[in-house]
């Protein structure tokens, strides 16, 4: 398949430096918090009501 974009050969993508604790911590969260928003699948808190209609006898 080929790329829309060609891929560029880079080790590092926020600088020379390697990630300190704070931010992996930082990464991590906004990944998660990224998911949760994202997810297609309802989470555990939600509830869904289901009705049903009822035929109306005249």
């Amino acid at each position: 398949m080929k790329h829309k974009q060609p891929e560029l050969d880079v080790d590092f993508i926020k600088g020379g430096r390697p990630l300190t604790k704070d931010d992996e911590i930082a990464i991590s969260s906004y990944i998660r918090a990224y998911k949760e928003k994202h997810s297609r699948k309802p989470s555990a808190t939600k509830r869904t009501i289901k009705t049903t209609r009822r035929k109306v006898v005249a």
